[in-house]
């Protein structure tokens, strides 16, 4: 399509002319005004064509700028201030835990796909999860991390054991409800790396003559129907909601809530890309 553009000369001999011929031709005129006006280029993004005088013009399209993500649903993301645990979990040696608590070991399978001995303690509320490799001494035992299993506890959002999965959902729809297979239970939510349970607990068949497990591989996640997730925007992790890239030292937490019969059960935070 060309573009005609009338220089200042040919705008005011229009002009003039539509003023001389008023009087006799004033509807003549005021075409021949307007069709000039028309064809003057102001910088705009309109143009004419000289043959049929249809105008052409920018108009951003339906589909231009629009958010090809908006129909997806993104994980909710904490802030870490909500995250906080009141009151604050108390972290044991494993002596004093040896001392004071209810333990339950186990021969299992550890991060890494390792082996070795695994002690879940219960005390007051918390259970701890400590452990170490079947090659280190059986004094050197690692708290792996622990689960909130008491309404003694709650997040400072409120979040607590005994609340039920639906009173959740209805104040963060956004959370991820999974099984531990990495299945949704209801909606897909996109933006998180799923469960990882390998700093929980587990014993294959076999690993631990002590315990049968009616027959069955150990998971301490086989207590519970599944699990509802949330990440947590805790900057001094690395795990901005922006750029979760993870490195050794600064790995991404998320928050996760184990179901049973629509309740919450346990309460705890895990590391989604540890091995």
């Amino acid at each position: 399509m060309s573009e005609t553009v009338l220089t200042i000369f040919e705008i005011c001999v229009l002009i003039i002319t539509g003023i001389v011929m008023t009087r006799k031709y004033s509807t003549l005129a005021v075409i021949i005004v307007l069709v000039g006006i028309s064809h003057v280029g102001f910088g705009s993004d309109i143009t004419v064509d000289p043959n049929d005088f249809e105008m052409d013009y920018y108009m951003p399209s339906v589909e231009e700028g629009k958010d090809i993500n908006e129909e997806l649903d993104y994980i909710h993301i904490f802030e870490s201030e909500e995250m906080a645990v009141i009151p604050e979990v108390v972290m044991y040696d494993i002596e004093d835990a040896y001392e004071i608590g209810t333990i339950h070991e186990i021969k299992g399978e550890f991060p890494g796909l390792g082996k070795g001995t695994w002690n879940e303690v219960q005390i007051e509320g918390i259970e701890y999860f400590y452990g170490n490799y079947e090659f280190e001494e059986m004094d050197v035992m690692i708290l792996y991390g622990y689960a909130i299993i008491s309404d003694e506890y709650s997040l400072a959002n409120g979040i607590t054991v005994g609340m039920t999965e639906d009173e959740i959902l209805k104040s963060y729809p956004n959370m991820a409800v999974i099984d531990f297979d990495n299945n949704y239970v209801y909606k897909e939510i996109t933006g998180h790396q799923g469960w990882n349970g390998t700093a929980y607990p587990s014993s294959y068949i076999g690993t631990d003559s002590d315990w049968d497990y009616n027959g069955e591989d150990y998971y301490w996640t086989n207590q519970f129907d599944y699990v509802m997730i949330a990440n947590i925007n805790d900057p001094h992790r690395g795990n901005s909601p922006v750029n979760l890239a993870v490195t050794h030292d600064k790995l991404p937490v998320y928050l996760a809530l184990f179901i049973k019969d629509n309740v919450i059960k346990a309460i705890t935070f895990y590391y989604p890309t540890a091995d």
